[in-house]
């Protein structure tokens, strides 16, 4: 009876390693018929970019030497004018208008000879101006500095009524933080700002979806300018050709899963079909503050020095898995941990050490530290960082009326929007998000472009075929080397402190503003939201100081108390 179960035992085996590799066999065709699908996709969508890349720049080229030959004797122009320190005046129509500039548009008319702007855009407080809110019109503004700073205006629609097209269906310019300037095809201009890849150096070519088509995108830098041309063109034929070859790869992908689910099947019958649940090595109560109560034996002994989790625990939510770092000697062990909350304010944590493989290699990514990690780097290797607090206002609402799922749905959407403009995004609570980026031209163009930012952000977005709007208020604060305390706290609190002063501005809907930038400079006007952070750091620094008033009884004859 045993020899014949062993035999059995071995047909077995043999039949199961014939199968397995069968399947390796079938797997490697499969994935080299893929290989030569995409490969084919590849060189077509590539020959089709290259000619579209061509046209950018032939395009790009004409478009330049139209604004040259503009620029160097374009007169009359549309409309003519001057600047001198921050006073703008504009000539046009036989009268002259005297305006205040614009602080984030005045360095970029200084130093760049060619801009494209509306006047709103020139003007600080534009909506008080017929003239100034009447004119729609983008101009292509050449400054001239041969007696003074002198400006000139060409409406740029005539420029683009002078261009030679090619194989697209229109034109747009964008400034360097991908903003639409403008779009011969006004409609298509919210799909158009943020699909196209910007690069100083090359012609860049790809196709996306605007609306309910797909178009081929292109763009390319415009000379002694901060700007870009792009254009684009009806995609229909080169979807057609992906289409068909997509479907070839969509069956071929398929029957390549059902083959790697059987030989996962394999894989488990093999291995005896069964799992063992891992139990939670470590168990830990902290108080709101992340202070530990309380923990087992195992957590004791592993991390004897372990007093706080520095993480903010009192944001966690139950039913959610997060990370703690934990100090074990001279490094760090991350652990994987559930939460539990008890009343009475203390959290309970079920965590065990994650572990890697042997051999497999680690990397440390920036968007695994804390936000208060990536600052100290930021802070100490440039002199300004740029700081925000960014607060999701109806999502209260939201949560309450359409329930959690949803709301983590839009959630997520709106930190995708804010990836897109920032270089680090921190979710820091269920309301709140936080931002960082450092000194360069990045911060540069969004500090230039914060209102438009907010905007964007601000725009309403479908969540589940659902249109919404969740309104955001943002508060930024830039460090450098003006500010009294560069610290995480000081930073954070001052970014906070402008979210305050937007609250606050809700009696006037028309008046009121989504974000607010704190500058140092500013500290006066923000001293009633800094009270908290000025409070702590007083009795740190031993600034208070107390005296007391002696009671003295008449009837006993001495002193028998004090008071403060």
């Amino acid at each position: 009876m045993k020899i014949n179960r062993k035999i059995k035992q071995l047909d077995k085996m043999n039949v199961v390693k014939i199968a397995v590799l069968v399947l390796v066999m079938i797997a490697v065709e499969t994935v080299a018929a893929i290989t030569v699908y995409f490969g084919a996709v590849s060189v077509a969508l590539n020959g089709i970019y290259d000619g579209y890349s061509i046209d950018m720049k032939r395009v790009a080229e004409e478009f330049n030497e139209i604004l040259e030959n503009d620029y160097n004797g374009g007169a009359p122009y549309d409309i003519d004018g001057s600047l001198s320190g921050d006073d703008l005046t504009l000539d046009y129509a036989g009268e002259s208008f005297e305006y205040k500039i614009s602080h984030t548009i005045k360095p970029n008319i200084e130093n760049k000879k060619i801009n494209f702007y509306e006047l709103s855009e020139m003007i600080d407080n534009p909506s008080k101006d017929e003239f100034i809110v009447t004119d729609k019109h983008v101009y292509a503004v050449y400054t001239k500095n041969e007696t003074g700073t002198e400006l000139y205006f060409r409406d740029v629609e005539t420029l683009i009524s002078a261009l030679q097209f090619r194989s697209f269906e229109g034109v747009a310019i964008f400034s360097d933080s991908r903003r639409a300037v403008f779009v011969t095809t006004p409609e298509l201009k919210r799909y158009l700002e943020y699909n196209l890849i910007f690069s100083k150096q090359n012609v860049e070519t790809k196709s996306a979806k605007l609306g309910e088509n797909n178009y081929a995108l292109s763009l390319s830098p415009l000379a002694d300018t901060d700007f870009y041309l792009g254009a684009y063109a009806d995609f229909a034929k080169g979807d057609e050709a992906v289409t068909t070859l997509g479907n070839q790869v969509l069956i071929t992908t398929g029957i390549l899963v059902f083959l790697t689910i059987l030989l996962l099947g394999f894989g488990i019958y093999l291995s005896g079909g069964t799992g063992t649940r891992k139990e939670y090595a470590y168990k830990i109560t902290v108080d709101s503050e992340g202070k530990i109560i309380k923990a087992n034996r195992d957590f004791k002994e592993d991390y004897p020095e372990t007093t706080v989790i520095k993480e903010r625990v009192n944001h966690f939510s139950e039913n959610e898995f997060y990370a703690l770092s934990v100090k074990r000697g001279e490094a760090d062990d991350i652990l994987v941990c559930g939460v539990n909350k008890r009343t009475g304010g203390t959290i309970s944590l079920n965590a065990s050490r994650l572990t890697i493989p042997f051999g497999a290699a680690m990397e440390t990514e920036r968007s695994n530290d804390t936000m208060e990690d990536v600052y100290r780097s930021y802070s100490q290797k440039n002199k300004q960082v740029l700081v925000g607090d960014i607060f999701m206002v109806s999502m209260h609402d939201i949560k309450t009326v359409f329930g959690k799922d949803f709301s983590d749905k839009a959630q997520a959407i709106i930190i995708e929007k804010i990836r897109e403009r920032f270089q680090n995004v921190f979710p820091l609570d269920v309301y709140h998000i936080g931002i960082l980026m450092p000194e360069g031209k990045q911060m540069q163009a969004a500090q230039r472009d914060l209102a438009e930012i907010v905007d964007y952000l601000n725009r309403a977005l479908y969540v589940d075929e659902i249109l919404i709007n969740v309104k955001v208020k943002c508060g930024f604060s830039l460090v450098d080397k003006t500010m009294e305390d560069r610290s995480f706290d000081y930073a954070l609190g001052s970014a906070e402190a402008a979210l305050k002063r937007t609250m606050e501005e809700t009696s006037d809907a028309a008046s009121s503003k989504n974000f607010y930038l704190y500058h140092e400079d500013q500290k006066k006007l923000y001293s009633r939201y800094f009270l908290k952070i000025d409070v702590v750091k007083m009795l740190e620094q031993g600034d208070f100081e107390m005296q007391y008033q002696p009671q003295y009884s008449m009837k006993r004859g001495r002193i028998v108390a004090f008071e403060a």
